[in-house]
């Protein structure tokens, strides 16, 4: 068998277990959270799927071949950053909260009008990311069948598959499959890891080389031309990605509080140490070709998988490739459902009957992946770059509501729509303004926008406190049904 009838093989495997486990989903909170019911194992691997997707594969490697530190400082260094805050002081809160979406949070604190601005942001800033893992596998289905299928026909049926299998099983099917996907990922990568070393003369070799090459520096270019953008980036990832459904889910799927942490926190370290992989295998695959031609390539873009069909075994093919489409598999389902699920229960829940609430949430999965398939067809952006961005949109609009609703009495309602709509507006603004002049601002805008999104809330909480009536008229208590 070829390396695509392996890779057709797994993608049935994976949908036949969504299909399965869709027999014992019957309501929201199984749909969403898998009924709390997640063992460490199985946790963790979830954790570690979410993050690890196409672009740290194919995105990440050629960001760091492009830009150097600079340009992984976001991903996977921010990314094990977030989780790290994460377990160790969000997990237990976010579990302990009971509710099933992040956003029912916001409702509970703020009441509906902010849970609804509040769950539009969120939806909004996956679709980058989700955006990214169909481009990945639009382009490795085409690269694998030598252009026999492009890559816009790829998208479409990637998508096709991955709303398959996610339709029916929801969280549970997520999970079981992410850690299936964890157990192919590591093992391929790492069995690719000591081969390609080999190889290229060892580790040690590819390490000098990469220091000779200016990879391990962080120096400033054209997209990072000061502190301040690099600074955005990072905070985008750290901070950006705390308040994220997907990331929430996860937590709260676990069968318990401790479980909860311990998987965030041991999902942050497999993450780290996973992704490290492929920046070694491109830096020596990069050596040979120098050593081999005397020239560096230009274009890093699916360069890992040119290197890997070309002179590695087929076995090696066969775990790259298996990986690469576990990855974009394992993370294009869970922001999918996400998505579908904080669109349908905390933007359009007050619209549909209660008891209609699954099939809303389904409805609502296959109308997001359309539009996703849309943007993801006219997108030019960079893998690196949709996922880079995703984390904008939330570190300037719910960080602060969420951190100020949590740890501060004070946050009032009109505190955090003044917050919320303020700096958004300026954030954009100044994206627009740098487009129209084709500039960059000495100060990145998602850096104005967050510190405005901190100054605005605070002034205006402190002026224009809750009365008891809105209090009363704005609490409310909307918790996991049991």
């Amino acid at each position: 068998m070829d390396i695509l009838t392996y890779s057709l093989i797994f993608i049935l495997l994976s949908s036949f277990i969504g299909i399965y486990l869709s027999r014992n989903v019957h309501t929201v909170k199984a749909y969403a959270i898998a009924d709390r019911s997640l063992p460490l194992s199985i946790s963790t691997a979830t954790v570690f799927a979410t993050w690890f997707g196409a672009e740290a594969i194919l995105g990440i490697p050629e960001s760091f071949m492009e830009h150097g530190l600079v340009g992984v400082i976001s991903d996977p260094i921010g990314a094990f950053l977030c989780l790290m805050i994460l377990g160790f002081f969000f997990a237990r809160r976010f579990y302990n909260m009971d509710v099933i979406t992040i956003v029912d949070f916001f409702y509970n604190r703020y009441g509906k009008m902010i849970e609804i601005m509040i769950g539009l942001a969120i939806s909004l800033s996956y679709v980058g990311w989700i955006a990214a893992q169909f481009i990945a596998f639009g382009n490795v289905l085409s690269f694998m069948l030598k252009g026999a299928v492009t890559v816009d026909a790829g998208i479409m049926l990637g998508a096709a598959i991955i709303v398959g299998y996610t339709f029916k099983g929801g969280m549970l099917a997520v999970a079981i499959n992410d850690f299936i996907q964890t157990v192919i990922i590591s093992l391929s990568l790492i069995f690719m890891l000591f081969l390609i070393a080999d190889m290229s003369g060892g580790f040690s070799e590819v390490l000098d080389f990469a220091v000779k090459t200016h990879r391990t520096s962080l120096e400033f270019d054209a997209d990072y031309p000061n502190y301040t953008f690099i600074f955005g980036i990072l905070f985008s990832m750290i901070l950006g990605t705390i308040p994220q459904q997907d990331t929430f889910q996860r937590i709260t799927s676990a069968k318990s509080a401790r479980v909860a942490v311990q998987s965030t926190i041991l999902g942050g370290f497999v993450y780290l140490t996973i992704t490290l992989i492929p920046l070694f295998i491109v830096l020596a695959a990069t050596k040979m070709q120098l050593e081999a031609t005397g020239q560096i390539p230009e274009d890093f873009n699916l360069y890992i998988a040119y290197f890997v069909m070309d002179h590695v075994p087929k076995v090696v093919q066969v775990f790259f490739f298996g990986s690469l489409f576990a990855a974009i598999l394992s993370t294009a389902s869970g922001t999918l459902l996400a998505t579908s699920i904080v669109l349908s229960r905390n933007v359009l829940g007050e619209f549909f009957p209660r008891k209609a609430n699954l099939l809303v949430v389904r409805l609502t999965l296959v109308t997001v992946t359309l539009f996703v398939c849309l943007f993801a067809l006219y997108s030019t952006d960079s893998i690196h770059q949709l996922v880079e961005n995703s984390g904008k949109v939330t570190m300037v609009i719910v960080f602060f509501p969420l951190i100020f609703g949590m740890f501060w009495e004070k946050a009032s309602y009109v505190g955090v729509l003044a917050g919320i709509i303020l700096s958004t507006a300026v954030w954009l603004s100044l994206i627009f303004y740098q487009s129209i002049q084709d500039v960059k601002l000495d100060v990145a805008p998602e850096i104005v926008g967050f510190i405005l999104s901190f100054l605005i809330i605070v002034i205006c909480s402190l002026c224009f406190p809750d009365s008891t009536a809105l209090k009363q008229e704005i609490t409310h208590h909307r918790h996991i049904p049991k």
